[in-house]
């Protein structure tokens, strides 16, 4: 009985890629190379954590309210992140220029007495163009501070009223509450009194807050995570009477895995999406040299030797995805949904193979297919976050972000590690995966089989 032509075709370019297997390889490795040196650049931060952003600050105005401004950037939860120089206007427009400093923050002139008399004032913000992140940060603490005093100014409005009035003299009692230049114990009591009565009326909701943050980090679906958490908190808490050493080591440790296993798939996606340009590329390269002219002489059909090259280069990838698992549960120590994870691997292969035939069964040469596919999967790999997180995109890359496969093949993938998903909670990047594969792949090989046959 005669073998299929379907299986002579994929035991062919199986065989013919296992005697070469390079290429393969760096696929392989490539996810794991890039996201070690993503992890170790901005994980480690070289033992003393990320560098601070440098940020001058102006204070124009010596008032209260400038001084609490000043007074936030050296809180220790603050400070671990900004470095503060105060100066003036001209020579934080030098720093800014000189790329000394990611920004500079104004306070002008009569800005404390503004925040008091509830007018309207404004923090200058300069923010330096020669840098990306350090400047979005010193805007984001800036506009968190006016909301904090815009906030406060208004919960607070009849006690601010009391005392400006009294020391403006403008309050008809100031003459009774201010003696010598300072307000009498009255006065102090009078005004205490205003502020617990204002504090009173908002307790239900700032003791406790209505709304909380939760924070969880990116492993806690993990039992090694949380062994691991469990672990450091043990640590810190011997470290406090004696050496405090190992806790910020294991501290930089996790960071690194975190990082680590929130690049991965990204990376992961874009050499399986590359892996796989490589294998449908053999339809028009075998077209070009003549060798699927002479397989078409054989009393074989067209439609077997395409299905023959989507199979091989489906398997191909699910072996490489297989052993990036295996690599990858070593070295994050995740225990993920294997069915989830296989199915996954599955739909996004049989997306990324699809819309490769489709791709090549349009163009005319090898050479022209291969560009076409490589320059929309470079699109695809920006836009949909395989170079870079989703969340540091501009919004118009998020909002063309589903239009991508790699898009639903990450999300999927992030949340089988990170949230320890099964495959009804991935049931949509499935959906959607599966459907380009099977729309992909019937279109493209009618097309690849029409041209074939045509003898283009």
């Amino acid at each position: 009985m005669r073998e299929p032509t379907v299986w002579i075709v994929i035991r062919k370019d199986l065989l013919r890629r296992l005697r070469s297997p390079l290429a393969s390889i760096v696929y392989l490795l490539f996810p794991f190379v890039f996201s070690g040196l993503m992890a170790l650049a901005f994980g480690s931060g070289g033992g003393g954590g990320i560098p601070r952003v440098q940020v001058a600050i102006v204070d124009q105005d010596a008032g209260i309210i400038s001084r609490f401004v000043l007074s936030v950037f050296s809180q220790e939860q603050v400070s671990r992140f900004f470095e503060t120089t105060q100066t003036s206007a001209e020579e934080a427009m030098e720093l800014v220029e000189k790329n000394k400093v990611a920004g500079a923050i104004i306070i002008p002139k009569g800005f404390s007495e503004a925040v008091l008399d509830r007018r309207e004032t404004h923090l200058k913000v300069i923010k330096n163009p020669a840098q990306s992140i350090g400047p979005m940060a010193i805007e984001e603490m800036a506009e968190m501070i006016a909301q904090i005093l815009d906030g406060g100014a208004k919960v607070l409005a009849e006690p601010l009223e009391r005392i400006m009035g009294l020391a403006r003299g403008t309050d008809s009692t100031a003459p009774r509450m201010i003696q010598g230049g300072f307000p009498t114990d009255e006065a102090v009591a009078e005004i205490a009194a205003l502020v617990n009565r204002t504090l009173r009326s908002i307790r239900h909701f700032a003791f406790p807050p209505v709304i909380c943050l939760e924070r969880t980090q990116i492993l806690a679906a993990s039992q090694d995570a949380a062994d691991q958490a469990e672990s450091a908190a043990k640590s810190a808490a011997a470290g406090s009477s004696g050496d405090g050493g190992e806790p910020d080591e294991e501290e930089g440790t996790s960071r690194l895995v975190l990082i680590f296993s929130y690049v991965l798939p990204g990376m992961a996606t874009f050499a399986l999406f590359m892996l796989a340009l490589g294998f449908m590329a053999d339809i028009p390269r075998e077209r070009n040299i003549g060798t699927l002219a002479r397989q078409l002489t054989s009393p074989v059909h067209a439609s077997g030797i395409i299905a023959g090259k989507i199979l091989s280069t489906v398997i191909m990838g699910l072996l490489v995805a297989a052993a990036m698992a295996v690599i990858g549960a070593l070295l994050l120590k995740v225990r993920a949904d294997l069915g989830a994870f296989a199915l996954l691997c599955l739909a996004f292969l049989g997306a990324a193979t699809g819309f490769l035939t489709l791709v090549f069964g349009f163009a005319r040469s090898e050479q022209q297919g291969s560009t076409l596919a490589s320059i929309v999967i470079m699109v695809m790999a920006m836009v949909g976050g395989s170079w870079i997180p989703l969340n540091s995109l501009p919004s118009f890359c998020r909002m063309l972000a589903p239009a991508t496969l790699n898009y639903w093949a990450i999300t999927g993938f992030q949340e089988i590690m990170i949230s320890g998903a099964g495959i009804v909670e991935i049931a949509q990047p499935l959906a959607i995966l599966f459907t380009v594969g099977i729309v992909g792949t019937l279109v493209g090989s009618w097309i690849v089989q029409r041209r074939l046959m045509q003898g283009a």
